[in-house]
């Protein structure tokens, strides 16, 4: 009831709104209530195979930025266009981050992987989509290893183990590449025969995307973390990047020139971000501000100390 009375209050919202904006909705949507109205970019299938993609508030902000001298983005969409292949934003040759202090766990967490036995579910939804009548089977076995998936997780969890994959999570991973690569070879668009299909576009990104998700995660070496997180009772299977400057030095920083500014950039942004040691400066620029005849240090010798437990605790 309530994610349906949701979905009505979006569809409303979005007959007025301008931009698509989620944080101008006006209340604090359900994530699963979202996921039933909003395409991820996985399920993108083009603007010009899509019957609205003339009025999709995505496009339509892509445009706006395609024609802007100077876009403002937070990290996390900047990493996000990172880990779509560079897809979000429009082609630029210079990037600013400010705070960049803290670009590198962005960009680790964010060009890492998640696998969730939520969206497996979701996918089996979209299966229905883009295979023939009869992928009743198919479906039902992707749902049944997604429930596999979230109890072998919720184990794992409980036994302290969250990080690292044991032989029980393993086991569902690999069933689930075999799925996986099977639907992918299945969905495949034949030329002539269902070739644009929206459906049938979809399912098959979206299988590639978890496969290659699930491969990944499999594929773990040094420098990589792999770790289960709980939120409300639902888990998710992590991959996360410990290290993200080779990456950077081999995709980025040959087209892009990178500006870093910070109060407290560390000694090692240079390496962390793979910056190129021979190519690049640095400045620092002290605070125009007198601190020594502007600033006043305030010590409150009443109050009681901190580590007294009978004051705080009593």
């Amino acid at each position: 009831v309530l994610f349906r009375s949701q979905i009505r209050r979006i569809a409303e919202w979005a007959g007025d709104t301008t931009t698509g904006d989620r944080d101008s909705l006006g209340f604090e949507v359900d994530e699963r209530a979202w996921r039933q109205v909003a395409a991820t970019p996985l399920q993108c299938v083009s603007r010009a195979r899509c019957e609205y993609g003339d009025e999709c508030f995505h496009e339509k902000a892509k445009e706006r930025a395609a024609a802007a001298e100077v876009v403002i983005v937070n990290h996390a969409l900047y990493a996000a266009h990172l880990a779509t292949g560079a897809s979000l934003l429009p082609q630029h040759s210079v990037v600013i981050f400010d705070e960049a202090h803290e670009i590198h766990d962005t960009l680790a967490s964010h060009l890492g992987v998640v696998v969730t036995p939520i969206a497996l579910r979701a996918s089996a939804g979209l299966l229905r989509h883009g295979l023939d009548i009869g992928a009743k089977e198919q479906t039902d076995e992707l749902l049944t290893l997604a429930d596999r998936l979230a109890e072998a997780l919720a184990e794992q969890y409980a036994a302290g183990h969250t990080q690292g994959l044991r032989e029980s999570v393993s086991e569902v991973l690999d069933q689930l590449v075999t799925l996986l690569t099977a639907l992918v070879e299945a969905l495949k668009p034949t030329p002539g025969v269902d070739a644009l299909s929206v459906g049938r576009i979809r399912a098959h990104q979206t299988m590639v995307s978890q496969l290659g998700g699930l491969a990944r995660i499999q594929a773990a070496r040094e420098g990589h973390l792999v770790w289960i997180n709980e939120d409300r009772k639902e888990f998710s299977l992590h991959l996360s990047l410990l290290d993200v400057g080779d990456l950077l030095h081999e995709n980025l920083w040959p087209h892009v020139t990178a500006i870093c500014t910070s109060a407290t950039i560390p000694d090692t942004l240079i390496s962390q971000l793979g910056l190129p040691d021979d190519d690049t400066d640095s400045l620092a620029v002290a605070s125009p501000f007198d601190y020594g005849n502007h600033s006043l240090l305030y010590v409150a010798k009443h109050l009681p100390d901190r580590n007294d437990h009978d004051t705080y605790f009593p």
